[in-house]
């Protein structure tokens, strides 16, 4: 059913929307704080903790952006009737071979996975930062052609 591709893309694109909107918010937020520190009082706020939340921000939206695409791997899996497998990588594969998605865009989904893991795994292997807008681009390109057998 096509329209299931579609709203995974929108909720996939949502994620980078509330991202670009946290991004201003915090932005402001640490301007109006810098001015006047007495607006965090109320919340038992820092300015350093606001400076915090901006820096990790993008990394807290990449964790977030890539659980939709998995949620959405794992929901293409279930309507091929065919077993879940239990890493993100088998599962990239397996939806990249059922859908015949081509290599490249397959070691771009990867990327996105290795960035991540290394946002939220400890002993993960450093890698190259992605922006937002680099692994929404990754996530949505690799699940666009499955919109021919979903």
């Amino acid at each position: 059913m096509p329209n299931e591709t579609f709203a995974w893309l929108t909720r996939i694109r949502e994620v980078e929307r509330e991202y670009h909107s946290a991004q201003w918010a915090t932005r402001y937020g640490l301007q109006a704080a810098q001015a006047d520190p007495a607006v965090l009082a109320l919340l038992d706020l820092r300015v350093r903790d606001i400076r915090n939340a901006a820096d990790r921000l993008q990394g807290t939206y990449i964790i977030r952006l890539f659980a939709q695409f998995e949620a959405a791997l794992r929901a293409f899996i279930a309507a091929q009737a065919k077993r879940q497998p239990r890493w993100a990588e088998q599962l990239i594969d397996r939806v990249g071979n059922l859908g015949r998605i081509p290599p490249d865009m397959r070691g771009k989904a990867h990327t996105v996975r290795e960035y991540r893991n290394s946002l939220v795994h400890v002993n993960a292997q450093a890698v190259e930062p992605l922006t937002m807008r680099e692994a929404t681009s990754r996530l949505c390109t690799f699940l666009d052609p499955l919109k021919k057998m979903w």
